[in-house]
């Protein structure tokens, strides 16, 4: 097993458009026993992780199938729930989709139904949502607003993915869902982890931790988050910008366990993600007060301090470096779709992001010069974590593997856990 986990974790973070490193999953490999690290990695490779451009890809092919299904004008695009819910994050990819070309003029996503006028028999109205465990939040919203549509108006559902239950749910209230149907983990017939033997082993498995983490709370099923996810749903679905609760809590919950916190791979709540990642919320302020050291034209300070918007860019351009989706640099700082956008263009005309979002060269030596007065500012001792004069040691080996292996390195290998194969 150790052998081959170099590899393994490899595999995982291509599996996981790298948006999690090797270290992360290290670290959240040290929840488990080490000799249980074998069924948490056989677990890992079944996760479906939907990054920005995999849910973009989802998003657009359900679109142009309800262009064709209703042979209607227009498509009017509603994020389910309120503004920060996962609708509205997933509306983030969905707004870029309607500037395509295929889709221009004939896709529009709006933010309620109060004030806008529907054009009867020529449209039809889309539920948009990232996740349906259950699908009694999109029915319960629809059934919320259902007063405010035309009696005639033709209605769906689109989500990146869902689980069997909620598309019956939702067929039963009329509501046809697209997007990519899941089945639970450990279903007694298409199980993805095989055999019912393998299966039931995954399970305890999974049931075992996540006891530890989620205990019942409430009389039914359906009103709870357990081991195996809220109502039981054993999913296996991770996002770019969130995990539901419906997935495994093993996967995201950040409780303490035996007086141990439990560290999450694909974080559920904004506080953990910004742990993973907390170089800029550590250091914006200070990061802030470099620029205006430096002179760069990105620094600007008043009186009460230092502009919001100009660190908010920062922050941008931090994220936008380390190639984190839109949808996650919004939950991140806090901002919205409007407000991204204005910052975006804000950088665009400062000559510091591309016309397609990403930074240009200047905004990367920005960016780079940043990071570097950083690190040679003597004060940054005081904000590193080791002692004064100890230096941090990396090997050039790990388990006999040269630090800059890559997959392409060694000849096809293929670990066994559980009597099943995996690459």
């Amino acid at each position: 097993m150790l052998s081959s986990l170099p590899i393994q974790l490899t595999q995982l973070r291509y599996q996981f458009d790298n948006q999690v490193t090797e270290s992360d999953i290290l670290r959240w490999l040290t929840n488990f026993d080490e000799n249980e690290w074998g069924m948490a990695i056989r677990l890992l490779s079944e996760v479906q992780f939907f990054s920005e451009a995999r849910c973009g890809e989802v998003l657009a092919r359900g679109l142009t199938a309800i262009i064709e299904d209703y042979k209607l004008d227009k498509v009017y695009i509603l994020p389910v729930g309120s503004v920060g819910k996962s609708g509205h994050m997933i509306a983030f990819s969905t707004h870029k989709l309607c500037e395509m070309k295929a889709l221009k003029g004939k896709c529009a996503v709006v933010e309620s139904i109060e004030n806008l006028k529907l054009e009867n028999n020529t449209s039809v109205f889309v539920l948009l949502d990232d996740f349906s465990g259950s699908g009694n939040t999109i029915a319960e919203f629809y059934n919320k607003i259902l007063p405010c549509l035309d009696v005639n108006q033709d209605i769906c559902v689109l989500t990146v993915a869902y689980m069997r239950r909620a598309r019956l749910r939702l067929e039963r209230e009329g509501l046809k869902i697209y997007g990519v149907e899941q089945l639970p983990a450990f279903a007694q017939r298409g199980s993805v982890f095989g055999y019912p033997l393998n299966m039931k082993i995954m399970r305890t498995f999974a049931q075992n931790y996540g006891a530890k983490l989620y205990h019942k709370q409430g009389k039914k099923i359906s009103e709870y988050t357990g081991p195996l996810g809220y109502a039981n749903s054993q999913s296996l679905v991770c996002f770019h910008h969130t995990t539901p609760n419906n997935s495994l809590p093993i996967l995201w919950a950040s409780k303490v366990v035996e007086g141990r916190a439990w560290i999450p791979l694909f974080p559920r709540f904004e506080q953990n993600r910004i742990d993973m990642d907390s170089t800029f919320e550590r250091r914006k302020y200070y990061w802030a007060s470099l620029l205006q050291k430096l002179g760069l034209k990105l620094s600007q300070c008043t009186k009460a301090g230092f502009d919001k918007d100009r660190i908010k860019l920062i922050g941008v351009i931090h994220y936008k470096h380390q190639n984190r989706s839109d949808a996650y640099i919004c939950s991140i700082l806090g901002i919205s779709l409007y407000e991204f956008e204005s910052l975006l263009n804000e950088g665009r005309r400062m000559k510091l992001i591309a016309a397609d979002g990403n930074l240009t060269p200047e905004g990367n030596d920005i960016y780079g010069r940043i990071r570097k007065a950083d690190k040679n500012d003597n004060s940054y001792r005081k904000f590193n974590m080791l002692p004064a004069g100890m230096n941090l040691y990396i090997p050039n080996r790990f388990l006999g593997l040269p630090r800059n292996h890559t997959i392409s390195d060694q000849p096809e290998m293929e670990t066994t856990i559980l009597g099943v194969s995996v690459p």
